[in-house]
């Protein structure tokens, strides 16, 4: 047996299943593909990959990171987003809160409970996004080429190409959006997919925004019109055949009031970025290139434009510490104070929040509130032995944890804050080494 250690020891456990493959990133960022399998209290796990007649040993201390390519690409069924203290996060629907506890249910974890003094904050996500756009829905929506010979299709609920194929859109996009879609190829990609687009002839030097993917990896990247006309903005360092069944979930989010960038694949944030030039592309649409040759068809569905609420930042600035809990309203208006509870009446949540200045608490349903902000100054402390490695989930979800044990169908977990944990393994994005780094957690 091959077996592949660091000087590093980590007091880490995974038992893996042996259906599943996974992309194994270790220290030095060598990485393995192969199916991992049960491994004992020792902590040393086994690779069966094509690189090695023999099982691959791997000690925990020189595993990087692991990426789950088993998980479905599902749009986020959940509309709260809870913060710990500790910086992690969970999307759920809430059932109940009350002096000790808060109950909550998502498709990840099934029902579980939070200690109210591990709560940090609750932000509505869900309801920050309005929709401009959702299809494709029919082939006479977009703009195509004119040549009909170098267009899209539309079959199966998605634009299909065989071929050289160009399509464009022009929408009323907001400063504040969402782009969201899923590229699915053959063999090897070369898609360009541009926003905040003029949609000007292609010879001019534009300012706009596009995402391309080709064999040497994902790009997003800035056109100008003046100065450097291309700069690389964000860079991703997985290539297409580290992409599960030869598809990637795309989401980029998009300030142009700060000039500011997220590039998220199958739900993971690879990095977010600020524009280096001047001004913001304010162009409005949205266009579509297929460069591959003709044999290596490509598609892109599920596309989606959403408006984020600009007050999205004028909340999230008011997250800081306070000595009383704070209620803020899709209205802006902030409230100090106490949360009562929460209660689910006839399938929504009734907050009871009450002032210093009232006797009795308001009562407001969840369609009017933003967030809520709970009283900081009793914080549990964070360990940093506690949490060695990011447990990275679908929904947006991130734990920090110390050890892991895999199932076929499930991972069980033990969260510092949270206790016993059993999560869906097929909600798993990855697993990543955060015990020597000082930024992972989501800001």
């Amino acid at each position: 047996m091959i077996v592949v250690r660091n000087t590093v020891a980590l007091a880490f456990i995974v038992i893996f299943a042996a259906a599943h493959a996974e992309i194994v990133t270790l220290t030095g960022d060598t990485r393995l593909t192969g199916t991992l399998r049960s491994v004992g209290e020792a902590g040393t796990g086994e690779l069966l990959s094509i690189l090695s007649t023999q099982p691959i040993a791997l000690q925990p201390e020189a595993i990087e990171k692991i990426d789950f390519n088993d998980h479905p690409v599902t749009a986020n069924p959940h509309e709260t987003l809870i913060e710990l203290v500790n910086g992690d996060f969970l999307t759920a629907n809430i059932e109940k809160l009350d002096a000790q506890n808060l109950i909550a249910n998502s498709s990840e974890i099934g029902r579980f409970t939070i200690p109210r003094t591990a709560l940090k904050s609750i932000l509505h996500s869900g309801q920050k996004k309005k929709p401009i756009y959702t299809g494709p829905n029919d082939a006479k929506e977009w703009i195509y080429g004119t040549d009909e010979s170098n267009q899209w299709k539309f079959t199966d609920n998605a634009l299909k190409a065989n071929g050289l194929a160009y399509a464009a859109r022009e929408f009323k996009l907001p400063n504040q959006f969402t782009l969201k879609f899923i590229l699915k190829w053959r063999a090897n990609p070369n898609l360009q997919v541009s926003f905040a687009d003029p949609l000007a002839a292609k010879i001019e030097a534009v300012d706009r925004y596009y995402l391309q993917i080709n064999t040497a990896g994902v790009e997003l990247k800035r056109e100008s019109s003046k100065g450097k006309r291309f700069q690389t903005l964000i860079l991703s360092t997985l290539t297409p055949d580290q992409f599960s069944d030869n598809q990637v979930s795309v989401e980029i989010k998009v300030d142009r009031t700060n000039s500011q960038l997220d590039l998220i694949l199958n739900g993971e944030l690879v990095n977010s970025c600020v524009d280096p030039s001047a001004d913001s592309p304010q162009g409005n649409g949205v266009s579509i290139v297929n460069s591959a040759e003709t044999g290596l068809s490509q598609e892109i569905q599920n596309i989606e434009i959403l408006e984020i609420d600009q007050q999205d930042s004028q909340n999230d600035k008011g997250l800081e510490n306070s000595e009383n809990d704070r209620l803020i309203r899709r209205n802006n208006e902030h409230l100090e104070g106490l949360i009562v509870g929460i209660s689910r009446v006839n399938g929504g949540n009734l907050y009871q929040f009450k002032t210093d200045t009232q006797t009795d608490p308001l009562v407001l349903n969840e369609e009017d509130i933003s967030a809520v902000l709970f009283n900081q100054s009793v914080e549990a402390k964070r360990s940093s032995v506690d949490q060695l490695f990011a447990l990275h989930l679908t929904d947006d979800g991130l734990l920090g944890v110390s050890s892991c044990k895999f199932s076929d169908e499930y991972v069980t977990v033990i969260h510092p804050l949270i206790g016993l944990l059993k999560i869906k393994r097929t909600r798993i994005i990855s697993l990543e080494r955060v015990s020597s780094k000082s930024n992972d957690k989501k800001e």
